[in-house]
């Protein structure tokens, strides 16, 4: 029988992981992590919920862990592993901490995560992403250097691969190749890439190939969101376990979105979903992003760096785990600011920058080699110097304006509660939530078109400019940045290449995925109306392919190479 011991506040946006509650060597108490604003305490109760003691506070921690005989508290902070003396329950929890607390913690090692511990606490284990490490608790608690026993551990599956040949005909293909734009086309898909592209009828296909006629559709590249967000509401931060039919990939795939970098996630989420999208576990868009990030509050991973080695410590560590990038988030001083992209530049990693508003903290990291620049720079109008000082440096410009005020005009003049597809993609409550959140109305001629007034000229001075539509509305939001972006003097065409190849430029990934040309990943749309006379068409959406794999747009049914019904999800079963 199942009953309640005790209810605690969710971690959240602390970017913490999971509670691990555990017993002590009586089995007669659980010990738990009790948030406390910013601080955590571990604490621990009898199997009624009652008796309630608390040991030790921790400032910055993310794993606690007590040894089975009580003797000792095992703790990550920083992507440090610690070890301490556990103290004794009293009137006041204890401080502890690697600098200043009341009680030793001893350093084991440079990185941490799942700490756990063997033979009663004779010997403590983590791990970080493959390696397993393990020492003897005896050995670690001398005060003497120690080198952790390491193990790696791996295992490998198949990527999930298309296998065929199937040709589009007649088709409008916008090809995102400069200009270009075949007003009668055909693309053969053979094995997941784009083999052939051409006039119609000037395409052939290998003898039996599957034939589409699309005669009065538009193909477009998939889209490639490079400022997602997997949730905004604070559970992004604490899943090592994900569901097979995710409803926040599902509904960005259905929107054409193929690829996305997530700027500000959990890496214990991220990577692992990542890895459940290529195996072909769960459906989505291919996943890339930073994993935990750089920001200004100590309590969260990854602080500020203490100098440019610890830069170099915290970028190599979340590289091992699988990040494509690296993201510095409101970091206050400059010389900071550069050993993290002096650290991410030496592994070859690209530096998505966030700053706090302002335009001297917007300008320096231009200046000091950031890759992008995410969200509306804040001094308006932009000036002509730093419309050129995009141009000059090369930095990409992210300025995601769905998230202000573009998301509360969108959802006051086209009512996306009574969308269907949207519907069955985000849970209805999610819906609501999001819709109910703003105080802010617009008449439709209201638009705000003042945080995307600069982006036409950013592009005509020689800038780039790419989409990114910060999770506001998984999948239907992305179309609205792109509206967005087209509101004050992009063209669709403009509008829908920063969404495609400027997109793929800014991850490095121009080779693969951005423009429909032989040789690349075949991810395309079909549209069943032309978004070059009206871009709102790019929501037009009949089918999506991913790596050659096709999907219904509405209803995310494969229907080729394999024909099959996509199972409903928990959120649908629960209608």
């Amino acid at each position: 029988q199942l009953h309640t011991i005790v209810s605690v506040a969710p971690r959240g946006n602390w970017r913490k992981p999971a509670q691990r509650p555990t017993f002590d060597a009586t089995g007669g108490r659980i010990s738990y992590v009790d948030p406390e604003v910013a601080d955590v305490l571990l604490c621990s109760v009898d199997l009624t919920g009652g008796d309630r003691r608390c040991a030790a506070r921790f400032k910055g921690a993310d794993e606690i862990i007590p040894s089975p005989d009580g003797r000792w508290v095992a703790f990550t902070e920083m992507q440090n592993t610690y070890l301490a003396p556990l103290p004794p329950s009293g009137k006041e929890p204890i401080d502890v901490s690697p600098s200043g607390g009341a009680v030793p913690a001893y350093l084991l090692g440079p990185q941490g995560s799942f700490v756990y511990w063997r033979d009663g606490g004779q010997k403590l284990l983590w791990t970080w992403g493959q390696v397993v490490y393990e020492v003897e608790t005896a050995a670690a608690t001398t005060g003497e250097k120690i080198t952790p026993r390491t193990t790696t551990v791996s295992f490998e599956l198949p990527r999930a691969e298309s296998k065929g040949d199937i040709l589009f005909k007649n088709a409008r293909i916008v090809t995102m190749k400069g200009d270009e734009v075949l007003e009668r086309g055909d693309i053969l898909v053979s094995n997941g890439r784009i083999s052939a592209l051409g006039v119609a009828g000037q395409v052939t296909a290998p003898a039996g190939a599957t034939a589409m006629d699309l005669t009065g559709k538009t193909i477009i590249p998939g889209l490639i969101d490079l400022h997602a967000h997997y949730i905004l509401d604070g559970s992004q931060w604490q899943g090592d376990l994900h569901l097979e039919q995710d409803p926040h990939l599902l509904a960005n795939l259905a929107y054409g979105v193929t690829t996305w970098r997530d700027p500000s996630i959990g890496s214990q989420t991220l990577f692992g979903l990542a890895e459940m999208v290529e195996a072909g576990t769960t459906m989505g868009p291919r996943l890339h992003g930073t994993g935990d990030i750089f920001i200004r509050f100590d309590q969260l991973c990854c602080g500020l760096p203490k100098d440019l080695d610890d830069a170099r410590r915290i970028v190599r560590n979340q590289k091992a785990l699988g990040a494509t990038s690296i993201k510095e988030h409101t970091v206050p001083r400059r010389d900071n600011v550069q050993w993290i992209i002096q650290a991410s530049r030496e592994e070859g990693l690209q530096v998505v920058e966030d700053p706090a508003r302002g335009p001297r903290r917007e300008l320096r990291p231009m200046m000091d080699g950031a890759t992008s620049l995410e969200h509306a720079y804040s001094a308006l109008p932009i000036k002509k110097d730093v419309i050129e000082l995009f141009a000059r440096t090369g930095v990409f410009y992210v300025p995601t304006l769905v998230v202000s005020p573009f998301e509360a005009f969108f959802m006051t003049t086209m009512n996306p509660h009574e969308d269907a597809k949207l519907r069955r993609f985000v849970p209805h409550a999610k819906v609501d939530a999001e819709i109910h959140e703003h105080n802010r109305w617009f008449m439709p001629h209201e638009v705000p078109t003042w945080y995307a007034q600069p982006l036409g000229e950013i592009i005509r001075a020689g800038g780039k400019v790419g989409m990114g539509s910060h999770g506001q509305l998984q999948g239907l939001g992305a179309h609205w940045e792109i509206w967005a972006m087209a509101s004050a003097g992009l063209s669709p065409l403009e509008a829908i290449r920063a969404a495609t190849a400027t997109a793929a430029e800014v991850m490095g990934m121009q080779d693969d995925i951005g423009s429909l040309e032989p040789g690349k990943l075949a991810d395309l749309i079909v549209l069943d109306r032309n978004p070059l006379v009206d871009l709102k068409n790019t929501n037009s959406i009949r089918y999506v392919m991913k790596a050659g794999t096709l999907w219904n747009g509405d209803t995310m049914d494969e229907l080729w190479p394999t024909k099959r019904t996509r199972p409903r999800g928990v959120w649908e079963e629960s209608r």
